[in-house]
């Protein structure tokens, strides 16, 4: 039986670098509306506020779970539950994203949640029986 961590979320640096970026933003729509710069320069910096109030929500929404017999993340605004007998392995190379590879080749990217060891942590629970 698994005993080791079971939940995942964003690490805190995470958090700050979004709500960085985002203020950054947020005070150059704002100077950008106050000293009446071009109206391309206001429509960009108010899409790239936007954008980074969705990179907020993303990192605030994206976890995985190790439960019993199955493993639920969610990234990208969408939750997958992955039964534990479907995967194969876990992949992570060097400088590359974690993937979970199930027994039919198919390839599931896992979120980025600040950890080193989920790799190592999706590996044991998958390795651990149940009883």
């Amino acid at each position: 039986m698994y005993k080791g961590r079971t939940k995942f979320n964003a690490a805190m640096s995470d958090y700050i670098l979004a709500f960085s970026i985002s203020i950054g933003f947020l005070i150059a729509t704002v100077a950008s509306h106050y000293y009446e710069e071009a109206s391309w320069v206001k429509i960009g910096l108010s899409i790239m506020l936007l954008i980074s109030l969705g990179g907020i929500l993303e990192t605030f929404t994206s976890f995985i779970t190790l439960e019993k017999d199955e493993l639920k993340l969610r990234r990208s605004f969408k939750c997958l539950v992955v039964k534990r007998s479907d995967i194969s392995k876990v992949s992570n190379d060097k400088g590359c994203p974690t993937f979970l590879v199930l027994h039919n080749n198919t390839k599931i990217e896992i979120p980025s949640v600040g950890e080193n060891g989920v790799a190592n942590s999706i590996r044991a629970w998958v390795r651990a029986t149940s009883k």
